[in-house]
């Protein structure tokens, strides 16, 4: 009924020819040395399927030989007329004679069989296998989550997933000598890749891997394949942990330098603030000394107002002053004039005096002295008169002892001999 079922699912999930026969590539290195020393000797695929495997061995000029127990799996190899037969497996190495083989192998046959059947197979292998021979098993590798949590359900007839602890262990207990780790159809981006994420350690392990076991024998039969031997496969688990720890690593050296960028940064920021505060405060400082300067400023500015209200004061003051010296000088002049009158007055009159004195020696000389009454009353009119003159001129009295004076009127009546006459003039000065 479902006969041809899993040849589709193969064609669907497992890949082209070509592309299979590409990764069974990488069994080469172990199976061409072994060739030149059993370049008669055949190899055994069990569970050859659609015979990639055998297809890819015959254009190496080896001999091989396929078996599988669906029919419908082996049409394809048919089809390019492989040596196939149509059994169980592990019956058909059950029939073969000892060291008959120099490689058998089983590919993704292994998660398929019981533990039982897996313990045959491992074992009949060891049997037919020539001294040096090799046994290829390989299955999904349940190092990687994504196959191990999902892929390797999508195949119905899947049994369970198979560690390769447990496989290396089955192999060691069956007799052979040693056993080679092969991780196998990794994305090669990845394992060129320096750093990787948590989604490459989900899936970017080898989804599949090989456990490749060789049955001692000579030394030169084994060593044949050391090469290959020491070689490293695949991505493991722990390769992309640690890809991952680098990626970490790198992340972290990068935040720490950007952390330290930053603290550089903020460390600047806090000098150019610091440096800001100071000039803040200096301009805080400028800003109190131009007000400071400002108050000067105001205060020089009142005292000049101030000083120029006093100075307009002091001019109006000084203007009164030379206004009240001006009336004062013509005060002065006025009063200089009346003394110069004065005196130009006085000297006429004692121009007048010595002449009247004059005229009365002239008299007495001449007349009789009877006459002498009325030069007296003339005498003194003419004092009196000189009297009132002197009193309605406003003048210090200082001024007119100070003026000049030619002649006294003494000097006037000096001459006069007489008795008589001397004693008129002192009357005229006591009166």
């Amino acid at each position: 009924m479902y006969e041809d079922f899993y040849r589709a699912f193969e064609d669907k999930y497992r890949g082209s020819r070509e592309v299979i026969k590409k990764r069974l590539e990488v069994y080469l290195p172990f199976v061409l040395p072994l060739k030149e020393i059993y370049p008669n000797s055949v190899a055994i695929d069990i569970g050859c399927g659609r015979g990639e495997w055998l297809e890819l061995l015959g254009d190496n000029n080896i001999r091989a030989k396929g078996v599988d127990s669906d029919s419908g799996m082996l049409d394809g190899a048919r089809e390019l007329g492989l040596d196939i037969t149509l059994n169980d497996g592990i019956e058909y190495l059950s029939n073969q004679e000892s060291n008959s083989a120099f490689i058998i192998s089983a590919f993704h046959l292994v998660e398929h069989l019981s533990f039982d059947n897996l313990m045959k197979l491992v074992k009949e292998s060891h049997r037919v296998l020539v001294d040096g021979g090799i046994l290829i098993l390989e299955t999904p590798n349940p190092e990687n989550i994504k196959v191990a949590s999902e892929t390797f359900y999508l195949d119905p007839t899947h049994i369970k997933p198979i560690p390769y602890g447990l496989l290396s262990f089955i192999s060691e207990y069956n007799g052979y000598k040693r056993n080679k780790h092969l991780r196998l159809q990794e994305n090669k981006d990845i394992d060129n890749q320096l750093f990787v994420n948590v989604g490459h350690i989900i899936e970017g392990v080898s989804p599949d891997y090989s456990i490749i076991s060789q049955k001692d024998g000579d030394i030169e039969k084994i060593s044949v394949i050391d090469e290959a031997f020491n070689l490293e496969y695949g991505l493991s688990p722990l390769m992309l942990v640690e890809k991952f720890e680098a990626r970490m690593l790198h992340l972290e050296n990068r935040l720490f330098q950007a952390e330290e960028t930053i603290n550089n940064q903020d460390m600047r920021i806090n000098k150019q603030n610091i440096l800001i505060d100071n000039q803040n405060i200096l301009i805080d400082k400028q800003k109190f000394s131009i007000e400071q300067n400002k108050f000067y400023i105001n205060k020089t500015l009142f005292k000049i107002q101030k000083t120029e209200h006093n100075a307009n004061l002091a001019q109006e003051t000084a203007n009164n002053a030379h206004n009240m010296i001006a009336q004062v000088q013509i005060a002065i002049q006025t009063a200089q004039d009346g003394v110069d009158y004065l005196v130009k007055y006085t000297k006429d009159i004692d121009r007048l005096a010595h002449h009247t004195m004059n005229s009365l020696n002239n008299l007495k000389n001449s007349y009789s002295w009877r006459s002498i009454s009325i030069f007296e009353r003339v005498l003194r009119k003419i004092k009196q008169k000189i009297k009132r003159l002197i009193v309605s001129i406003p003048i210090k009295e200082d001024i007119i002892k100070e003026r000049p004076i030619e002649e006294s009127p003494m000097e006037a009546y000096i001459n006069i001999e007489s008795p008589r006459a001397k004693e008129i003039y002192e009357n005229l000065n006591h009166r």
